[in-house]
């Protein structure tokens, strides 16, 4: 069960990949172009960011998913291309772009025994509140069916817990705070008292 909850939610452990880019954007796919040629013939991209028609410089964008960059053409462009070098030029609705991979980080899933307990914790806990809805609704019928509130806590093999005297912030009338030992929510507290009696 722990292994299907796994398999179904692979996506919660799964790290993206991200890549560190600079890239140069141009509004022409000519200057695009010539300035990837000048890349080509092994001139260093910062002197090509400040030497090409239509540049606007280097522009670092720093760590970045597929999600991060602009359409899918631009993302796999830069996903596909080696940490050192440049991509091709790319148009997207910004317009024509070469990026530089700077770094790169490859998607990591983080495996099941390592996220074991996390997984059975997060079952039980699911279990529990389901256990707790399911007496919950059958304190209702009971209550509904004309059982008074203690008799219908027996039934579901819950004891009641009186409270002799509480105010509206969960004090005793001596002053003496009731919110721990009774677990008195401000929610609990509040509804208690909108309530008739």
């Amino acid at each position: 069960a722990l292994r299907e909850v796994y398999d179904d939610r692979i996506g919660d452990y799964t790290k993206p990949g991200v890549r560190k880019l600079t890239q140069l954007l141009f509004n022409s796919e000519e200057d695009a172009r010539a300035a990837h040629e000048m890349l080509q013939e092994g001139r260093a991209f910062d002197a090509v960011a400040a030497e090409a028609a239509g540049s606007g410089g280097a522009i670092d964008l720093g760590w970045v998913g597929r999600a991060d960059l602009p359409g899918d053409t631009a993302a796999d462009v830069a996903f596909s291309t080696e940490v050192g070098g440049f991509t091709e030029p790319v148009q997207s609705d910004f317009g024509w772009h070469v990026f530089r991979v700077d770094e790169s980080e490859e998607e990591s899933v983080r495996p099941f025994e390592e996220v074991r307990d996390e997984i059975e914790q997060q079952m039980a806990l699911d279990r529990a509140v389901e256990d707790v809805y399911d007496l919950l609704n059958k304190l209702e019928d009971a209550v509904g069916a004309g059982a008074s509130i203690e008799d219908a806590g027996r039934q579901i093999g819950v004891d009641p817990i009186v409270i002799e005297a509480v105010d509206r912030n969960g004090s005793a009338p001596d002053g003496s705070s009731l919110v721990e030992e009774f677990q008195l929510s401000q929610m609990l507290l509040t509804t208690a008292f909108e309530a008739e009696q």
